[in-house]
This record gives structure tokens, C-alpha cells and sequence, in this order.
């Protein structure tokens, strides 16, 4: 997809495009890659783009403090 607006009704048809929407437009249907960072087992966590994706959705991150060390312990485990 074009960094410029493709919109007819945009003032500025030659500007590059906000982030949120080349991230919309990028995202294959606002899908990115959301089930493969909820696939991984140890965190579940989103990457990238995907932390602004799911808000598109309705969705936000949340942590669960009870095991934020447990899962901290095991990140550093596999590194």
C-alpha cells in the first residue's frame, strides 16, 4: 500500500498516511500476527504492531502481578 492518502475527500491527497493507518493498512484485515503472539505458551504477550492492533478491536493487555515474577524468572530461563 501507497504512503499517500487515497481518500478524494482528504485536504492534503499527496500526504503520507498517520501511522495508525499504515498499520491498518498493513495489518491483513487488522489480523497482524495476534495469533501466533497467543499462541506462545510462557507469556501470551503481544509484539510490535500488535499492542495497537488489539485496541482496534476492543481488547487491552492486561498482567496478572500474582505470577509477574514467576513468568519473569522463566522469560530469563530462555534466553
Amino acid at each position: 500500500m501507497s504512503n499517500a492518502v487515497l481518500d478524494k475527500r482528504a485536504k492534503c491527497r499527496d500526504a503520507p498516511l498517520a501511522d495508525n493507518e499504515r498499520l491498518k493498512g498493513n495489518s491483513h484485515y487488522l489480523k497482524g500476527t495476534i495469533r501466533e503472539d497467543l499462541s506462545d505458551g510462557l507469556t501470551g504477550g503481544f509484539n510490535g504492531d500488535n499492542f495497537q492492533l488489539i485496541r482496534f478491536h476492543g481488547m487491552y493487555e492486561q498482567d496478572d502481578r500474582d505470577i509477574r515474577a514467576e513468568r519473569a524468572g522463566a522469560e530469563a530461563g530462555t534466553r
